[in-house]
């Protein structure tokens, strides 16, 4: 969590509004407790256009808790990150857990996006 608040510091502190999008999931590789999201100070986000990934639901239910308007919850990553590099011409910026950002790099270095 303390690593994902100074990540959110970062990003609320930039000038230019970006787009959000949240990808977690809870594999082996990622620990299956997502508690700690629990900890991450989401309440200065207005919204987040996508959560996606095995978690996607919970991490909806999360920032509704702060308040955080969330456009679109789905699970599977591709068609989520397909919607969410479609949805606005704003700089995008995507928070994931581990096994969620290995699968992000691997469609987006390949050609089954956009």
């Amino acid at each position: 969590p303390v690593g994902f608040n100074q990540n959110l510091e970062i990003v609320l502190a930039n000038p230019r509004p970006s787009a959000l999008a949240l990808f977690i999931n809870d594999k082996e590789a990622d620990g299956h407790d997502i508690s700690w999201l629990w900890n991450v100070n989401f309440s200065e986000l207005s919204s987040v256009k996508v959560t996606s990934g095995t978690r996607a639901a919970d991490m909806a239910l999360r920032l509704k808790y702060d308040d955080v308007d969330v456009k679109i919850v789905k699970e599977e990553i591709l068609t989520a990150l397909n919607k969410f590099l479609k949805s606005s011409k704003r700089p995008k910026r995507i928070f994931a857990s581990y096994t969620a950002m290995l699968e992000i790099r691997k469609l987006i270095s390949g050609s089954s996006i956009l």
